[in-house]
């Protein structure tokens, strides 16, 4: 009964939301709108409505939350749901139509056209906890809350004029995102030379080269101290010193596992088990940091590896699906928590 009752509260679900998707198309909807409806057109993709709709329905579904990720320039998801809607739809006349949307929707156009913007903070002040993978936040009286983030601009100054309309929706997006937790200030980029984490913004429109000031970003953080770039090449870094309310909290995100080991343990092998690879830390598969007498490794959440330890005494530790703690060599797993 119960279950019966969910199947028919998804059905509800995705009755409602696709009617309010089809409506927001002809009116003039904000971003606020478009983002909220896309919350919830997610949720018919979670486990919970798993099995309880027919393929055209399915279809339905990814074909509105692409659309919608158009409205709102969220291009990592609209790619996502772009891939599924052509596996589903396999050699189709619609997945050829599908193939040959407009060319600011390829690919090599977004990534010629965005780049990841860095932000390092700057550890000569008090907060120095970028040794480790943290996430930044804004503590107001008892409360923790996102960070806000704002971009300042001219029209005239973003790179290609035709996708003017589409970068100013994707900052736009990005201010909402970030204000509202759904990305998160996550300091789990590592930079080799000064050792230490930054956070990413991904997709970031570039701005055309130009030496005037006011025709680069200004970027505020928190309404106060504000930061202005020549964001026009990809690799631009930008520093910015802490507010006095912001805190630092030492946890890993959902997209890393870390695992600690002696420094003594040498020859230590990744193995992607899906893939039938071994993973290579030249290829930013896996962070490797030493850390005096160990040696810390972050390693994606989202595979199946398998751990092969070579200790010095040559015996070989195979570790899949479950790590486990060995007192020689010792193994010390922190999954989904690092504590200073």
């Amino acid at each position: 009964m119960v279950g019966k009752l969910y199947a028919q509260s998804c059905r509800e679900l995705y009755e409602e939301n696709t009617k309010r998707a089809t409506q927001l198309y002809v009116n003039d909807a904000s971003m606020v709108q478009w983002l909220d409806i896309r919350d919830e057109m997610k949720k018919l993709k979670t486990n919970a409505c798993e099995g309880e709709f027919t393929d055209d329905e399915k279809r339905n579904i990814l074909e509105h939350l692409k659309e919608i990720c158009k409205r709102v320039s969220d291009f990592k998801q609209y790619f996502t749901y772009r891939d599924e809607l052509l596996q589903l739809m396999g050699d189709s006349n619609n997945a050829i139509d599908l193939e040959e949307e407009s060319a600011e929707w390829e690919k090599k156009t977004i990534t010629k056209n965005y780049g990841t913007l860095r932000v390092n903070l700057d550890s000569e002040d008090e907060m120095t906890g970028m040794k480790e993978m943290a996430v930044l936040k804004s503590k107001i009286e008892n409360d923790l809350r996102p960070i806000d983030i704002r971009f300042d601009y001219p029209e005239n100054a973003i790179n290609n004029k035709k996708l003017k309309t589409q970068s100013i929706r994707r900052l736009e997006f990005l201010q909402l995102e970030i204000s509202r937790g759904n990305l998160q200030c996550n300091f789990d980029g590592y930079d080799r030379d000064s050792k230490s984490f930054y956070f990413e913004i991904p997709y970031v429109p570039l701005l055309r080269k130009s030496k005037n000031p006011s025709q680069w970003y200004a970027i505020t953080f928190d309404n106060k101290k504000r930061y202005r770039i020549n964001y026009n090449v990809p690799d631009v870094v930008l520093t910015i010193k802490p507010e006095a309310n912001w805190v630092l909290i030492n946890q890993l995100p959902e997209k890393w596992i870390k695992l600690t080991f002696d420094k003594s343990l040498k020859n230590i092998e990744f193995r992607d088990i899906d893939e039938n690879r071994v993973l290579k830390q030249s290829l930013d598969d896996y962070l490797r940091i030493p850390r005096g007498d160990d040696v810390d490794y972050y390693l994606p959440s989202n595979q199946r590896i398998e751990i092969v330890l070579i200790p010095s005494r040559g015996i070989i530790y195979t570790v899949s699906d479950t790590f486990y703690r060995y007192l020689f060599p010792a193994v010390i797993i922190l999954a989904g928590v690092s504590v200073l």
